[in-house]
């Protein structure tokens, strides 16, 4: 019997295969029977190109430490990024939450590759297969389980088992899974070959009478899993859903390395019995299927009689995605389940390559089991349901069972012509990158996707606004219909087109971590606004309710059209909070003096919120909108004073801007980081792979030499900027950055300086000053500007005054006085600056 409550939703799928980097280029691959292997000039094989490439700022690495990271992690945290994206799941919404990380990783070809290489080139953080894992729940601020899992080539698909079993147990309520795999040692490719296990001719030849073994492919994928029932409740898209699984072992069979039926057998029954189904409830398999003589036949005779697959009247479909990609290793198991996943989906085989006469060793007709020589179309009826095996070289088995989405469950776009109250609600839809150029092609590739889609404009601002992480760059439209929205965005891509299109917001580069202080602004004027004008603007409040309570707070000896427009601005106010916004001032107009403490008494702010125009400084909200003529003329108006303070930087609840069109998440443009990133390489692994790269050795300590594209700091006039100078110096070189990349109000850790780092920072500039700096001086002042009044005040003690005009603004002082240097500290540090020069 089924339990409901037990299935998983794959929501995200992120992939890096050999002629595929996404979900529907692997489809196109796989139906139009594509093979991406063969022989190469790196040998036989499936290699992923680029793998030097990386955009480490984006993920808070430095380009130092960059170099001694395994390609391996890095593709990982690339393609885990894009499960999320494609997910729809921002980032910020997993920050501190039990999500589980678990990695599927064998190899550790590029940690090798350093060995006897510059000892700080050789990093354990950087290599070792654990740290795979942990990698990504640090760098997403995951408090789950997190770790790699290495059976082999079973790796990805025994890691899946371990995040379901967590899910099912209620320890976490998503889970990130993902597997890896690069070939950079030709040494481990020739021990295999010399043990039979290599194919002659670069093909895997699966369930055909040729197979003589695999080819070894690169790859990497992530999914992302939910809880079916939490991913239906935020309407999150989805792929397939889980229904069971199961891992085993082979025991003691005929050698270490060999299958044993018996045990394949047991763990698909174990599955089967996990999902609560029979054996006839499996419309396809996904099998192991390298490609071996011996191994194939004992697969599909355990697959048999598992399947009880003899007595169906129609022949069992079975496939392997080896015969397109190759054997992607601890990559195979997700490799095989993404393939599994979009079958399910699309209710369409693909064909299985390489076939040009069957097995012998496998008697087909009398198992009634069939690989798919052509694409096989299922019809649209129950949801189709599929297996996946994936089996370790050591004997570790795993077997899971997916099907598609229901019609309810199904992910497709719903159209606006199909859901009429969604037409003419004027909407939302921001935009975040890592830069200024990466904000403006998100938006071209945006405004692109949604001149063509169906999907409804309620459920592309849903997306945009929930469905994607936060980042600095920031821009904003407001739009009424898809047309408006793409013309926006367009404006938004290439602004050197004069337009004279509205509604939009930006660009903005708002410092993360930071929250603008805010002001409403009460003016006590008539607008003719009513409550039942107000309930446009937001679905997470009942303003109705929310109307009649603030009117009767306010005094009674007011005159009514006075009360009248503090209830209309009160409730503004009351929708404002309810969006997470709160002022920490309160601007009255002057009649409006003597009420001002009644205005604070009422939204729960100190007294002394209240304050005159001159005397505070921040982001002011104005309590008043219209003249409007309709209700999306006065939606669309608020939308913009959003938009305008979430591109500052304020924390807004976008999703309190949702009124009740029971709008989805759906499947957009996926772009946050940059795959041409600058080249990040070290040791010997793999180095025929980027020979036209820019291969670089990490350097021990901090040298003094700056790079060639570094532009020198110039000579400061004061004390201040000159240290300010030294300092982005020190922490460039620390960094591995140029001068002109290091933001002195950006944090240390954000540009991805680590505590061994900082030590050496501590100690640079301890040769540097003449003088004792606590180790704790880049933690407790973790940007430049902080660290230059920490080093100042507390460790050079510069004491004579100096005038305010001359001190940075940014820098702030315990005392009234603005510290300043001996001049014997001046020549000192000026000498170092013409010396990095």
């Amino acid at each position: 019997m089924r339990d409901s409550s037990s299935e998983i939703a794959i929501t995200g799928i992120g992939l890096r295969f050999p002629g595929a980097a996404n979900p529907d280029e692997l489809w196109d691959l796989l139906i139009q029977g594509r093979c991406t292997t063969g022989s190469t000039p790196f040998g036989h094989g499936g290699f992923l190109p680029d793998i030097d490439r990386f955009d480490p700022q984006f993920f808070g690495i430095s380009p130092r430490e960059a170099r001694g990271i395994d390609p391996q992690h890095r593709l990982l945290l690339e393609v885990v990024w894009e499960a999320l994206e494609d997910g729809a799941m921002g980032p910020e919404s997993l920050q501190g939450s039990a999500t589980g990380v678990y990695v599927g990783i064998s190899t550790t070809d590029y940690g090798l590759g350093l060995l006897g290489s510059d000892p700080a080139a050789f990093s354990p953080t950087g290599t070792a297969p654990s740290i795979a894992a942990n990698r990504i729940s640090y760098c997403l601020d995951l408090r789950g389980p997190s770790l790699a899992v290495d059976t082999a080539c079973s790796s990805s698909l025994v890691a899946l088992q371990l995040a379901c079993q967590g899910i099912r147990c209620g320890d976490i309520t998503a889970a990130l899974v993902a597997g890896v795999n690069l070939v950079l040692n030709k040494a481990l490719t020739e021990s295999f070959a010399a043990a039979g296990f290599i194919a002659s001719d670069g093909l895997c030849k699966a369930f055909d009478a040729r197979a003589d073994g695999y080819v070894r492919s690169e790859g990497a994928a992530a999914v992302l899993l939910r809880p079916l029932s939490i991913a239906l409740t935020e309407r999150e898209p989805i792929h397939a859903v889980i229904l069971g699984s199961a891992i085993g072992q082979d025991g003691r069979s005929a050698g270490l390395t060999a299958p044993n039926p018996h045990a394949q057998t047991a763990v698909v029954q174990a599955a089967l019995a996990n999902a609560g189904l029979t054996p006839t409830d499996i419309d396809y398999v996904e099998c192991h299927g390298t490609g071996t003589r011996i191994g194939d036949p004992i697969e599909i005779k355990a697959l048999g009689k598992a399947l009880e697959t003899s007595t169906r009247s129609e022949p069992l479909p079975i496939g392997s995605a080896k015969s397109n990609l190759g054997h992607l290793e601890a990559a195979a198991g997700l490799a095989g389940l993404v393939k599994a996943a979009l079958v399910v989906a699309r209710r369409h085989v693909p064909p299985t390559l390489h076939i040009e006469a069957p097995n012998p060793l496998i008697p087909f007709e009398a198992l009634r089991i069939t690989p798919a020589r052509a694409a096989i179309k299922f019809p649209e009826t129950d949801p189709m349901i599929a297996g996946v095996s994936s089996f370790g070289f050591g004997g570790t088995n795993a077997h899971v069972i997916l099907r598609g989405p229901t019609v309810d469950e199904c992910a497709r776009p719903l159209s606006d012509d199909s859901h009429p109250d969604a037409n003419d609600v004027p909407c939302l839809l921001c935009l975040h990158a890592s830069s200024d150029a990466s904000l403006r092609e998100i938006a071209g590739i945006w405004g692109a996707f949604i001149s063509e889609t169906d999907a409804r404009l309620v459920d592309i601002a849903r997306t945009l606004n929930l469905g994607r992480a936060k980042l600095e760059y920031r821009s904003a439209i407001v739009a009424r219909s898809r047309e408006e929205a793409s013309l926006a965005l367009e404006q938004v891509a290439k602004p050197e087109r004069r337009s004279s299109i509205r509604g939009i917001i930006g660009p903005e580069k708002v410092r993360l971590g930071e929250d603008p202080t805010v002001i409403f602004r009460f003016f006590g004027e008539m607008t003719g606004i009513a409550a039942q004008d107000l309930a446009c603007l937001t679905g997470g409040l009942d303003v109705h309710s929310e109307w009649g309570r603030l009117r009767a707070c306010l005094p009674g000896n007011l005159e009514a059209a006075l009360k009248d427009a503090l209830t209309t601005e009160l409730t503004l106010s009351s929708i404002w909070l309810s969006l997470g916004v709160r002022p920490a001032h309160l601007i009255v107009s002057e009649k409006l003096h003597r009420w001002a403490p009644h205005l604070t008494e009422i939204l729960g702010l100190p007294a002394d919120a209240a304050a005159p125009t001159d005397s505070v400084s921040g982001l002011v909200i104005d309590l008043r909108l219209g003249p409007h003529q309709d209700a999306s003329a006065l939606r669309a108006q608020f939308l913009m004073q959003v938009g305008e303070l979430h591109v500052k930087g304020v924390g807004v609840d976008l999703a309190g801007l949702e009124i009740g069109q029971d709008s989805r998440f759906i499947r957009g443009p996926i772009l946050g980081f940059s795959r041409m990133g600058a080249s990040f390489w070290a040791g010997s692994a793999g180095s025929d792979r980027v020979a036209n790269a820019s291969r670089h050795q990490a350097t021990q300590g901090c040298a003094l030499e700056t790079s060639a594209d570094c532009d020198p700091p110039r000579a400061a006039p004061n004390a201040f900027e000159r240290l300010e100078a030294l300092l982005r110096q020190r922490v460039a070189e620390c960094l591995d950055l140029t001068v002109d990349e290091i933001d002195p109000d950006r944090s240390f850790f954000d540009m991805g300086m680590d505590s061994m780092i900082a030590v050496e920072l501590q100690a640079q500039l301890e040769q540097d000053l003449a003088c004792s700096i606590p180790e704790t001086a880049a933690i407790e002042g973790p940007t430049v500007r902080r660290l230059m009044t920490f080093l100042a005040e507390r460790v050079l003690r510069w004491s004579a005054p100096m005038s305010s005009s001359q001190a940075p603004s940014q820098c702030t002082s315990s005392s009234s006085e603005v510290p300043t240097a001996s001049k014997d500290d001046l020549e000192s540090i000026e000498q170092l600056l013409r010396e990095l020069q």
